[in-house]
């Protein structure tokens, strides 16, 4: 799975967190430094496989955990059409 930014969507990354402002809602939403992290390698093109491997390789995390936890971002940021996946 792959997924980009919606086009009404604003981010900006610093100190390892990210703050996205959706434009229509004006609704600002806070990503602690793992989301933020995440974010990042979605805005760069990173598939959901390599996000994977890259959050593996740079957090002390669990494989079964890390599955659970990034579906459940990417499900809950295409909930707020901050993202739109595709394959």
């Amino acid at each position: 799975m792959s997924a980009c930014k919606t086009p009404d969507i604003v981010a900006q990354c610093f100190e390892g967190e990210a703050v996205i402002v959706d434009l229509r809602t004006d609704r600002i939403f806070h990503l602690n430094e793992t989301a933020g992290r995440i974010w990042q390698l979605l805005e760069s093109g990173s598939t959901f496989t390599e996000i994977r491997a890259a959050i593996l390789s740079e957090y002390n995390v669990l494989p079964p955990q890390l599955d659970e936890d990034l579906s459940d971002l990417l499900a809950a940021m295409q909930r707020e059409r901050l993202i739109v996946a595709f394959d």
